[in-house]
């Protein structure tokens, strides 16, 4: 029969007021006979003898279940094996961080509009137009000239933005509320929209994509989770564009400023469970 010699030195545990960020290592010596054997390697037949009802940690007050194991053969019949304990939400950072977001710095993926007008007041290049988000200066076809000649001179304009990443948490059996979110991708905020204390304007915000995790949290007792990364695109400016129309009583044409035709609106304060929506 084999002898388990556990927590030897090297073994490692740590218990934490969030149980989510408990962990541990266990080392373990692993001596087998001839008595042990099965339809599986000796190495795996170690790893078994070293787990032996060992599927969560032991240790009074440490939640975390066991999710690797792995064998090293040390002398004919005898194992160096690690048993690591910890639990899934670990492999995102922080569980207490609310959001992220980073600059998008590649063109490829900055939202594009088409502006009629200069960023620069013509003769004074270090003054630069930015009330609106989009250039706001003399217009770049000639003054007094009609709709059809304006449209010729439009030109594309990268907007500043972000990835925002949102981060949730919802159990199990309310999968079934992320079904509106699914299908929702390339949605626009209708409506402002708070979250972490922060206001994004209206017609700020597409939401892109979710990742969802399905995490067997803690398996003594079930405890069933899907983690969740929300990822937006943040465009401080609106996302906006600009059109010619034609003052109908002069055939003039004029610069007006709309919303880009992005996909569908929302209100995104009930769109994302989990979230800590507002």
């Amino acid at each position: 029969m084999a002898k388990v010699t556990r927590d030897i030195i090297g073994s490692t545990l740590s218990i934490n007021a969030d149980f989510r960020e408990d962990q541990g290592q266990r080392k373990c010596v692993v001596k087998l006979t001839d008595s042990d054997s099965g339809g599986t390697t000796r190495a795996g037949t170690a790893i078994l003898k070293a787990i032996e009802n060992q599927s969560s940690h032991p240790e009074y007050g440490c939640s975390a279940p066991l999710r690797r194991a792995s064998a090293v053969q040390i002398g004919a019949d005898t194992f160096s094996v690690t048993l690591e304990y910890y639990h899934e939400r670990a492999k995102y950072g922080n569980p207490t961080q609310l959001f992220s977001m980073s600059p998008i710095n590649s063109r490829v993926n900055l939202p594009t509009s088409t502006v009629y007008k200069r960023a620069y007041r013509a003769g004074f290049d270090d003054y630069q137009y930015t009330d609106s988000g989009l250039p706001n200066g003399d217009n770049l076809f000639p003054n007094g000239c009609s709709k059809d000649v304006a449209l010729q001179f439009g030109r594309s304009w990268f907007q500043p933005a972000f990835t925002l990443v949102v981060y949730g948490k919802i159990n199990a059996g309310l999968a079934q509320y992320l079904e509106p979110t699914l299908k929702s991708a390339g949605v626009v905020n209708q409506q402002s929209f708070w979250y972490g204390n922060l206001q994004f304007a209206a017609n700020s915000l597409r939401f892109d994509s979710v990742n969802v995790d399905y995490v067997d949290e803690d398996p003594g007792v079930g405890g069933l989770y899907y983690y969740l990364q929300y990822r937006f695109v943040y465009c401080p400016g609106g996302f906006k564009t600009q059109v010619i129309t034609e003052n109908p009583s002069t055939g003039v044409a004029e610069v007006e400023e709309k919303f880009m035709s992005v996909g569908p609106q929302a209100n995104f304060s009930t769109l994302f469970p989990g979230a800590g929506s507002q």
